[in-house]
């Protein structure tokens, strides 16, 4: 190895340091030693989990609404035609008392 190449790798891992280069521990820092700090992080996979609780109740009340929607539909369209078949039956009965009248009136005159 000539002198430039040992120049250029000099270089190299001064710009581009390797990984275990990056981190320096505060012992090797500072020369004394220390505990290292634990930092404890939320466990991930609860708040996924909880995530998906969410997002099951989310389509669990998605669906009873969808059925409540249906049903009402199929109660509205069930007293709509409960509706015109009374009318139809209101009518019949106007009709039937108008002639009852009309034939109470003919067998006994007013007069």
């Amino acid at each position: 190895m000539s002198y430039l190449d040992n120049s250029i790798d000099s270089y190299k891992r001064m710009v581009f340091p390797s990984p275990s280069h990056l981190y320096v521990s505060p012992s090797e820092k500072y020369g004394f030693k220390c505990r290292p700090r634990i930092v404890l992080l939320p466990d991930p996979l609860h708040y996924i989990n909880d995530l998906y609780k969410q997002i099951e109740d989310i389509e669990h009340e998605s669906f009873n609404m969808t059925c409540e929607r249906n049903n009402l539909q199929q109660l509205n369209e069930f007293l709509r035609q409960r509706i015109i078949e009374l009318e139809a039956k209101l009518h019949e009965n106007e009709e039937k008392i108008q002639e009852s009248t009309e034939e109470v009136a003919l067998q006994f005159p007013s007069g």
